[in-house]
């Protein structure tokens, strides 16, 4: 019993993604009307390095090409065995929004693509 106990427990450690990334909407209005008229949406990337190296991570964004990625640090690095929040903003015209939300890809990368996860961007109806 123990020794099955350890070997689930060393393929657990070995099976796990080395960077992971959740996407969480800012706290407040989903969205936000800038003065130039575009729709702007405010997300945090909360960051895990589970690898013993640091890592200099790109954020990408795909699936519109009038959306914008608005990242304040391009690459970003993330120490080792360490988490990290990172800010980030899309903004999109206004007229791409004619059921209040617009999916886009979210990437992120270090020498190759690490993940990628759908978002939707949220605005005026």
């Amino acid at each position: 019993l123990l020794v099955g106990l350890l070997i689930g427990f060393f393929a657990a450690i070995v099976q796990r993604p080395l960077i992971e990334f959740t996407v969480i909407r800012a706290a407040g209005s989903p969205y936000s009307i800038i003065p130039n008229g575009m729709v702007s949406n405010h997300f945090t990337l909360h960051l895990i390095n589970n690898d013993l190296i640091d890592h200099s991570l790109l954020v990408n964004l795909t699936g519109n090409q009038k959306a914008q990625l608005i990242v304040p640090v391009q690459p970003y690095p993330l120490k080792a065995n360490s988490e990290a929040r990172l800010e980030i903003f899309v903004i999109m015209p206004r007229e791409e929004f004619t059921l209040g939300k617009v999916p886009v890809q979210l990437e992120l990368f270090d020498a190759k693509k690490i993940a990628q996860t759908e978002v939707y961007i949220l605005g005026p109806q």
